[in-house]
């Protein structure tokens, strides 16, 4: 990754290979972290749906005889979830902020947004400082929501209620309680 110094986007160029069956894949992601562009390659000529097949289900559905309608969302929504996990992990593991004590835990949401171009989920970052207080960082990238960013802080009054505040792309301040109700 490289950062441009100005404000948080940088530019990525991440590529990983595996071997399944008699396929070498290669994925790639590569440009400026707002807009990456993904590519999936096999020596095998598989398309971009087979090759997440293969990654989910360690193989391609048309080989089991089965229909491959709808497959291709459930395999980017399970590649979305592996990639949240590492995601996080590999946060906590490389900024050394969980072992210094400044954080607890961070979770990182919407990252098949990242593959999925069209869907509607945001990716986010939320990063607990204590357990009354965390930040967060939302960003979408779906074209009908050009590319909105929210900066936010959550403070828990206490176990049932919240304030939180954000700032978005505008620079407009919003600030909102929440209440959590046990039925």
């Amino acid at each position: 990754m490289t950062f441009d110094g100005v404000g948080f986007n940088p530019f990525l160029e991440l590529t990983a290979s595996t071997k399944i069956g008699d396929a070498n894949i290669n994925l790639g992601v590569y440009g400026p972290f707002d807009n990456p562009e993904w590519s999936f390659n096999s020596d095998q000529g598989y398309s971009e749906s087979d090759i997440l097949q293969l990654l989910t289900f360690n193989t391609r559905v048309s080989e089991e005889g089965f229909s491959t309608e709808g497959l291709e969302t459930q395999a980017q929504t399970m590649i979305g979830a592996y990639l949240e996990k590492q995601l996080e992990r590999n946060f906590i593991k490389t900024t050394g902020l969980k072992a210094t004590g400044l954080i607890e835990d961070v979770d990182i949401s919407g990252t098949s947004e990242l593959i999925r171009q069209n869907s509607d989920e945001e990716f986010s970052i939320s990063a607990k400082l204590n357990q009354n207080f965390s930040l967060s960082y939302q960003r979408s990238f779906s074209l009908g929501s050009a590319y909105k960013n929210k900066v936010g802080v959550e403070y828990k009054l206490n176990p049932n209620v919240s304030l939180i505040g954000n700032v978005d792309e505008t620079g407009k301040v919003h600030m909102k309680f929440r209440v959590r109700r046990v039925y």
